[in-house]
């Protein structure tokens, strides 16, 4: 079976023409459309150079078989089989490798550190009795992750970002405020900015598809298993020990990885800089009516990011907050990201 062929006619069906050149245009494009990014992520893998594309049809029925139907299509409840149910005991636990083949963390070619974080489910967003949620958080609905996937433990630095890209945009730098930042998370980047930093970044890795989490994985891995405002519970007075922000940060940027992680290893989440994510912003969470793997809508006007920031206060660096991140050109020097890799 021709894979290369399989992916352009998957594309040409779904999009009705295509260039000669395999960019990320006919990706995003697709993406606005409604596409689902898992079976973007799957053609994608069809048309890359040889050496990176699916090696046979035996994987692509793998890939393939990974894929989820739309909640409407699926049982009201996902077998048990299909997930891991994490209580607020588990908060506390550190998460099961799925895959025992597989590593729990490693470290790819530019020193970024992963944590594979496990398949499960959660309860998303705020319940109604948090007076500290913004209504963009409501209503609190259950979402099931069904497949496992790596998260980078830190946010990416200035040093990773340049050895991609080949220089540094972060603001924190430019004006002079440190003398050495190449550890501090790179900032000042557009949502575009990053889309091209992972595409470069799973070209120079063999094997390996780099991408944002989407909004549901962000939020899931930030819980880690904990149902509370915080991953670390519900007293604001412990915030000092896990995040950069206003009472603590200074007005600037610090060295990730400096402060506790959650329970499942990730640092950062609360605070430093807001995180890109994959999303689309809502108002709520109204029209969120998917609750396997669920992707946002499928066009808006500004990308959502999570977790806070060095300038923001408590309220605002909670597992649940939603930021509005801005056009997917804009840049903030409050803004930077960390990355996914696909588990295919």
């Amino acid at each position: 079976m021709d894979i290369y062929a399989f992916g352009v006619m998957a594309i040409q069906l779904l999009a009705g023409d295509i260039t000669d050149e395999m960019t990320l245009s006919w990706r995003r494009g697709l993406e606005r459309r409604g596409v689902p990014i898992m079976l973007l992520d799957v053609i994608e893998q069809c048309v890359e150079e040889p050496d990176n594309r699916l090696a046979d049809a035996g994987a692509l029925a793998s890939a393939l078989s990974t894929l989820t139907l739309d909640a409407s299509d699926q049982p009201s409840r996902p077998s048990v089989s299909a997930m891991t149910l994490h209580t607020p005991q588990e908060s506390q636990r550190t998460p099961v490798n799925e895959h025992p083949s597989l590593s729990s963390s490693f470290t790819n070619s530019i020193g970024m550190e992963f944590v594979l974080i496990p398949a499960g489910t959660f309860i998303m967003g705020s319940p109604d009795s948090d007076w500290n949620a913004d209504s963009k958080e409501k209503p609190a609905h259950q979402v099931t992750i069904t497949h496992s996937f790596y998260l980078s433990k830190y946010l990416v630095t200035q040093r990773q970002w340049e050895s991609i890209m080949g220089e540094n945009p972060s603001n924190h730098i430019k004006k002079g405020w440190f003398r050495n930042t190449k550890d501090f998370p790179v900032e000042s980047v557009s949502w575009q900015d990053v889309q091209s930093f992972l595409y470069k970044l799973s070209q120079a890795e063999e094997g390996r598809r780099y991408r944002l989490p989407t909004e549901a994985e962000w939020e899931y891995a930030c819980r880690a298993g904990s149902t509370t405002a915080y991953s670390f519970g519900e007293d604001v007075a412990r915030l000092d020990e896990y995040a950069w922000y206003s009472l603590n940060a200074d007005h600037k940027t610090h060295r990730v990885g400096q402060k506790k992680p959650n329970a499942w290893g990730l640092y950062d989440m609360h605070g430093n800089v807001c995180e890109w994510v994959r999303d689309w912003l809502t108002d709520d969470y109204s029209q969120h009516n998917h609750s396997l793997n669920p992707q946002g809508p499928t066009s808006g006007t500004d990308r959502v990011t999570r977790g806070g920031s060095f300038v923001m206060d408590a309220r605002h660096v909670r597992s649940a907050t939603r930021g509005r991140g801005g056009r997917e050109e804009s840049r903030a020097t409050i803004v930077g990201f960390r990355c996914l890799r696909d588990m295919t």
